[in-house]
């Protein structure tokens, strides 16, 4: 409460899946997730806030090279252990502007939200080349703004 308020989360967890008798780490498994936010009240209607995140990256199958299927003139994947491999951390800055006021005798307010403010690529995912010995990441989105407006009836 007050002038500026805020929170810190922290959650260690571990998720996993026992496939006949062998476990293994479980799809979206994210072990630790750390998320602090604040928010400012700057006075006049005026706020400024901001969340940063960091997460364990997902488990995932790692490809380990391609064979070729002369029956569909392809090539195949072929897999590694399922889950052994996980995919780069994800961090992410958002932050917020935001003034309040009065609008023809209701609450209102505009807004600018800036995701991902310092345009971090966090992987997405992983596109490989049509034999499977070369690999790219696949980045998630950029620095994205939204400006808005929202009113209370």
């Amino acid at each position: 409460g007050g002038r500026v308020s805020g929170f810190l989360s922290y959650t260690l967890s571990r998720s996993e899946r026992n496939d006949a008798g062998t476990w293994r780490l479980f799809d979206y498994d994210q072990t630790h997730i750390l998320t602090v936010a604040s928010s400012v009240q700057l006075g006049r209607g005026w706020a400024i806030g901001g969340t940063f995140r960091l997460v364990t990256g997902n488990p995932e199958t790692p490809v380990v090279g391609g064979v070729y299927d002369g029956d569909v003139d392809a090539y195949r994947p072929l897999y590694g252990a399922i889950n052994s491999a996980r995919s780069s951390a994800f961090h992410r800055l958002d932050l917020r502007v935001d003034k309040q006021f009065e609008l023809l005798g209701h609450r209102a307010a505009a807004y600018l939200d800036l995701q991902n403010a310092y345009n971090h690529a966090n992987r997405e995912g992983t596109e490989y080349s049509f034999d499977y010995t070369e690999r790219a990441d696949v980045p998630g989105l950029p620095l994205i703004p939204s400006l808005g407006v929202k009113g209370e009836l």
